[in-house]
């Protein structure tokens, strides 16, 4: 059953609502529920933090969003242990310039001063990301507490290898948006779904890249933020090569302690082919219907 509006489906699709859902909920309860954190940060003086997880608060004793961006309370740099930080930064810029690195997962391990004056061990697995030149852009990982010996061993373990599905099953384009609609985070998986990096749509609007009849009807979908969730949305989306293919996207907000609405969350998937196929199939339908009433 469709909307009235073309494009938008409604949630009574029970097949495709409940595997939009239930890749979304094993998305997000996979990230929040890691014994550490998820990461990824730009390759630049401070690696300045573009994504933490919710696990950065029980790590560090800061909220994500005061470790994230530019304007950033402290840097992450900042929180390592001053015995510690040169040699960190020295081995990770050390890598950068190593001739081949593809594919490739690096460690290291040091400690951080927590804000509630706690010194934690830890230990970062991180892969570098390079951006459409071909040059390193990003670092993203995966950053445990070791603190606690063989125990923590056996978190990190668990952990990791729970990162590792994550990492490797993520094929949809995962993002998070303000609430005029802004990219505040994007999944490494843009460049296959639409060529372009993360780094080239964090703090763009998705609706400079909306096919022009879909962005009226886009702009006026205000269930969001009337506070309906599980919204999933078609449209068409303008890829770097300037074409333009089909999105399923399925919608939620970020909610605050106290309730109000500080993000947008999405996940979306390419379905070009599918609608391709009920094109197709519309078209048969059409003839086969023209040539029954040709012939009454």
């Amino acid at each position: 059953m469709r909307d009235d509006k073309p494009g938008t489906t409604k949630l009574g699709r029970q097949e495709i609502e409940f595997r939009l859902r239930e890749r979304e909920r094993f998305l997000r309860t996979l990230i929040g529920n890691l014994p550490g954190v998820v990461f990824r940060c730009r390759a630049d003086a401070e690696f300045t933090k573009e994504f933490l997880s919710d696990g950065c608060f029980d790590l560090t004793s800061y909220r994500a969003e005061e470790l994230v961006g530019a304007n950033a309370l402290m840097t992450w740099t900042e929180l390592m242990h001053p015995e510690d930080r040169e040699r960190v930064l020295t081995e990770v810029r050390r890598l950068i310039e190593e001739p081949s690195l593809e594919g490739r997962q690096f460690q290291v391990s040091y400690r951080i001063n927590a804000r509630d004056e706690s010194v934690k061990h830890v230990r970062d697995r991180f892969r570098f990301v390079r951006d459409s030149l071909g040059k390193i852009s990003a670092l993203e990982g995966f950053i445990t507490d070791i603190s606690k010996g063989t125990l923590a061993d056996e978190r990190v373990r668990e952990s990791e290898n729970r990162y590792r599905l994550l990492a490797e099953n993520m094929r949809d384009l995962v993002c998070l948006h303000d609430l005029e609609g802004r990219y505040l985070y994007v999944s490494p998986s843009s460049e296959t779904l639409l060529g372009y990096a993360p780094e080239e749509l964090v703090g763009t609007s998705p609706y400079d890249l909306f096919h022009p009849e879909d962005v009226e009807r886009l702009r006026d979908d205000a269930r969001l933020l009337k506070g309906e969730t599980g919204i999933v949305l078609e449209y068409r989306m303008r890829d770097k090569r300037s074409e333009y293919c089909w999105l399923e996207t399925m919608a939620q907000t970020v909610v605050a302690p106290g309730g109000a609405v500080v993000q947008l969350q999405t996940v979306s998937r390419d379905i070009s082919k599918r609608k391709e196929a009920e094109i197709e199939t519309r078209a048969a339908q059409d003839e086969l219907a023209r040539l029954l009433f040709s012939e009454l």
